[in-house]
């Protein structure tokens, strides 16, 4: 057990070594191109000039976390003044109900349908005439 740990360590750290080596030799190699086809182009500090008027990036981080802070802020307050979260769970209430009772009325049919006796001799009566064609198709497309 011990043994084989070394032996994936070894490994582990030959391949690393190797990546390493690759990533050197073709860093040089970037290098070595990058400065043959290098091009200098005088700004006269156009390029300072350009990045001084810019604003901080601090500033900007700083307004944009307020600006988060507000609207989160203004939501919640939104949501609160309006009563927005009571009015969701009145209504799934109430839709909750109206199933009940929609399921319960259905339920209450289906009882009086079938409570009738001629109703359910006509079912039973039914059921028994599919199957006997059921079995009459069978019997046919045997004999075929």
């Amino acid at each position: 057990m011990v043994m084989k740990e070394n032996e994936v360590k070894s490994t582990i750290s030959e391949e690393t070594h190797h990546q390493q080596q690759v990533t050197a030799d073709d860093e040089q190699m970037l290098q070595s191109f990058f400065a043959d086809c290098s091009l200098d182009i005088a700004d006269d500090g156009f390029s300072e000039r350009v990045m001084s008027s810019l604003p901080e990036e601090v500033t900007y981080h700083r307004l944009a976390r307020i600006w988060k802070i507000a609207c989160i802020m203004i939501g919640i307050s939104i949501v609160l003044y309006c009563q927005v979260l009571t009015n969701l769970l009145d209504t799934l209430y109430l839709i909750r109900i109206d199933a009940m009772m929609f399921f319960s009325r259905v339920v209450c049919r289906l009882a009086e349908v079938l409570g009738a006796s001629h109703h359910l001799l006509m079912i039973v009566l039914g059921m028994i005439t599919i199957f006997c064609v059921w079995g009459y198709n069978k019997m046919m497309d045997a004999r075929i």
